[in-house]
């Protein structure tokens, strides 16, 4: 057994210390191939025992990859992406990846400039996107990338070329949500919607209302934030056709609504329903606690890893199905209550 008095360890003292060869270490170590349980065993046993620490520039050498992927997020701040990189975070450790994290702040130039920046230094990207298909499927074909949205009909994803897609349907969220308004006895919805985005939940919410005869009347925001949600408030709220339920595109601009409805006099839910998307851990702590619906936001980061890095070392393995969204009803929406209209007598 190496002493410690003789430097750090290396390859050729774990080999010796578990009786195989440096190049079987080498493939252990570096995760490139498998071999029987009890030789993984004694060098697995070997490496903890003498604190041997791979070399990562070795190693990228060695296999051609860095083992590190990079994730470019919307909005660092917003605790849907927060979640979601948790999820991607726990997968990469298991797996022996490093995490290279980069902002994108809603700009879709500036997510062309970090994918740029990171595709020669990552084994893979995963990414919440803002840019044009065409221009993603570019990206894709340079290294593996997988996406945090996934468009719900086939068209749409076949632009995005080689590009992984995860995420639950944004179709069937919006339509999740205007059925239970329709069910409530809204006649008037506001949805306020992420101008840079390709939005298939309006487009959900916009079937499931016109099909039961229910306005929509669709505001347009570019910030997907709390801030956004008290910009837009002002118009959807004070004009003369006010709605009786506002949906927006997720839980962060609906507490910038229910901050501002509140400075305004207005009461949630007995003026309007409130219901937002992504049930963020804070949705449930608001006043009244927000109704909202729930897209497994850190169960689809564990998702996308596990994606990616299965196209990174060519595992062939069947794609998990995505979780179904679940709305969650709380005290932000009610039924509405109409005076029915007087019967004229004949």
């Amino acid at each position: 057994m190496k002493s410690a008095s003789a430097g750090p360890p290396t390859l050729r003292h774990v080999a010796q210390a578990s009786q195989v060869s440096e190049s079987t270490v080498s493939k252990i170590v570096n995760r490139t191939k498998r071999f029987s349980p009890e030789v993984e065993r004694r060098v697995q046993a070997a490496v903890a025992e003498l604190g041997y620490t791979p070399n990562p520039h070795a190693r990228s050498v060695i296999t051609g990859r860095s083992r590190t992927i990079g994730v470019v997020v919307a909005d660092v701040l917003n605790p849907h992406f927060a979640l979601l990189i948790k999820g991607v975070g726990s997968v990469a450790r298991a797996r022996g990846y490093t995490v290279l994290l980069t902002d994108s702040d809603e700009d879709s130039d500036l997510e062309a400039e970090l994918l740029g920046t990171l595709i020669p230094r990552v084994d893979g990207l995963i990414v919440a996107p803002r840019l044009e298909a065409q221009v993603v499927a570019q990206f894709a074909r340079l290294k593996p990338l997988a996406l945090t949205a996934r468009p719900s009909d086939l068209a749409r994803r076949q632009a995005l070329g080689e590009a992984l897609t995860f995420g639950v349907d944004g179709f069937q969220t919006g339509q999740m949500i205007g059925h239970y308004l329709a069910q409530g006895g809204h006649r008037h919805v506001s949805y306020l919607h992420l101008a840079q985005a390709d939005d298939d939940r309006l487009r959900g919410l916009e079937a499931a209302l016109g099909g039961q005869g229910i306005r929509c009347t669709v505001h347009r925001s570019a910030e997907p934030s709390i801030e956004g949600g008290l910009r837009a408030a002002t118009a959807m709220l004070l004009g003369e056709d006010r709605p009786d339920a506002v949906v927006t595109y997720n839980d962060l601009m609906a507490l910038g609504v229910l901050a501002e409805a509140r400075k305004f006099g207005f009461e949630v839910p007995r003026d309007f329903s409130l219901v937002g998307v992504d049930d963020i851990p804070y949705a449930a702590l608001t006043s009244p606690p927000l109704t909202t619906v729930r897209t497994y936001s850190r169960e689809i980061g564990v998702q996308l890893a596990e994606a990616l890095l299965d196209r990174i070392e060519g595992v062939d393995r069947l794609a998990p199905t995505p979780p179904t969204p679940q709305l969650m009803v709380r005290g932000s929406s009610a039924p509405r209550q109409y005076e029915a209209a007087p019967v004229g007598r004949g």
